[in-house]
């Protein structure tokens, strides 16, 4: 992995790249688990933190959507996500 490609968000990494990465991180920390605990704490509802309920509470309907679209987008190639607002 190049530092190019890390600061990409864009960017894919192989399957080879994920798992080299993952076995060097369990080698450093010698934590079997670090993946579960990783994905544990993303699922957590305080890994966004009180701004969270901020954030929320100040967005409407046509900006969530947007969001959700934005976000899809960056987890998936397979589909297309798109919101549209009508009146």
């Amino acid at each position: 992995m190049c530092l190019h490609e890390v600061e990409d968000e864009g960017h894919w990494f192989t399957p080879q790249q994920v798992d080299l990465f993952y076995e060097r991180l369990v080698q450093l920390t010698g934590n079997n688990n670090i993946a579960r605990e990783a994905g544990r704490f993303a699922a957590s509802p305080y890994a966004l933190g009180n701004p969270q309920k901020f954030v929320i509470g100040m967005t409407g309907p046509a900006k969530l959507l947007q969001a959700v679209q934005s976000g899809a987008e960056k987890l998936t190639r397979s589909a297309t996500f798109q919101s549209q607002m009508r009146l």
